[in-house]
């Protein structure tokens, strides 16, 4: 027996970079509203982790691949970070930093259903003159730019009805901040927010961790940012990101 079911398949989010770092990318995600299952077919499903582990000062890790059969939704992008300024490619792109743009969303160029159906965008710009961290990208939009004084937010995710209850998936997670330099300094400098309202994990306060996103829904995680004392307050690592999600249900 076959039957037509709306499959929803979120990879885990990218982690945020280290030191004054780019915003995670959301995982990938693919939404497909009619797929077709065949009784007596086995369909792997792998649900991908939220990128962590990598240190301080270092791009943050990719989010893993989530699978079901045939759709595969691409791991967030680690945000860029000072020992490497670009964001990583990933179902959304990592932030830039240090006058780097964003990486690409690979998840819509993926072959067949995963990119007719996915959705991906790139990472945020991150600034050359005051070193401000751009947001990664998300299911839902393209991370914010950095500017001389705000660090980018990180992109929407995307919204999705099918667990019976509406909500956002995959976004991305906001940019950290550096000490402003001239002729920037005396300027309050403000990390990047998470991307739809926390999904996606905030850029740290001066000195501090970026924020982890959010669980079980494929977000970025936020960047740290350097503080100006950095014996005292020594450089931090990027926020985790979120783990993806898998579910299927009868299509309406």
């Amino acid at each position: 027996m076959s039957f037509t079911a709306r499959v929803l398949v979120v990879a885990g989010g990218g982690q945020g970079g280290g030191r004054t770092g780019g915003g995670g990318g959301g995982g990938g995600m693919v939404d497909h509203p009619s797929f077709s299952i065949v009784g007596g077919t086995t369909y792997t499903i792998t649900v991908g982790a939220g990128g962590s582990g990598n240190a301080v000062s270092t791009k943050g890790a990719n989010g893993g691949n989530s699978v079901f059969g045939p759709l595969t939704a691409i791991g967030g992008g680690g945000g860029g970070s000072d020992n490497g300024h670009s964001g990583n490619p990933g179902g959304s792109g990592g932030g830039g930093r240090y006058g780097n743009d964003g990486s690409s969303g690979t998840q819509s160029t993926q072959p067949g259903d995963s990119g007719t159906y996915g959705y991906g965008y790139k990472g945020g710009y991150g600034t050359s003159t005051s070193w401000n961290g751009g947001g990664g990208g998300g299911a839902g939009g393209v991370g914010v730019d950095g500017t001389n004084t705000v660090c980018g937010n990180g992109g929407p995710g995307r919204a999705s009805d099918i667990s019976g209850t509406t909500l956002v998936y995959a976004a991305g997670g906001g940019g950290g901040t550096h000490p402003p330099y001239a002729p920037y300094e005396g300027q309050a400098q403000v990390p990047g927010a998470g991307g739809s309202n926390g999904v996606g994990g905030a850029g740290g306060q001066p000195g501090q961790t970026g924020g982890d996103a959010m669980a079980n829904r494929g977000g970025g995680g936020g960047a740290s940012s350097q503080h100006t004392d950095t014996n005292t307050y020594p450089n931090q690592r990027g926020g985790n990101g979120g783990s993806g999600f898998v579910i299927v249900a009868t299509a309406s």
